[in-house]
C-alpha cells in the first residue's frame, strides 16, 4: 500500500524560519529552507516484508504498545524476510 503523506506543516515552518536570529542558527536555517523548498509531501510505501499484526494484536490484547515500536516491527520485517526465528530475549519478560 502507497500514499503521499504531508510529515510537516509548512506555516510551522515558516513561522519558526521567521523566528531566528538573523545571524545564529545557520545550520537550521538551511534545514527549514529546504524544507519549504521540497515540500511537505512525502511518498509512503509500506512494505510487503512486514506482517500482518492484527491477529497477534487480537491474541495479546496487553502487549499492542509493545509490538507497535519499531524495532519489534522492523525485527519481525527481517524475521519473516530471512525465515529467521525470533530471538527469546525479544517475546520474552526481563528475567528478575
Amino acid at each position: 500500500m502507497a500514499t503521499v503523506r504531508s510529515v510537516y506543516q509548512t506555516n510551522e515552518v515558516e513561522r519558526k524560519l521567521a523566528k531566528l536570529p538573523e545571524h545564529d542558527h545557520e545550520s537550521l536555517r538551511t534545514t527549514y529552507e529546504r524544507m519549504l523548498q521540497r515540500g511537505p509531501e512525502r511518498f509512503q510505501v509500506k512494505p510487503y516484508g512486514v506482517p500482518q499484526m492484527g491477529g497477534l494484536y487480537q491474541g495479546l490484547p496487553n502487549s499492542q504498545p509493545f509490538l507497535t515500536t519499531s524495532s519489534v516491527m522492523g525485527h519481525s520485517a527481517r524475521t519473516v524476510a530471512t525465515d529467521s526465528k525470533l530471538p527469546p530475549s525479544c517475546c520474552s519478560a526481563p528475567q528478575a
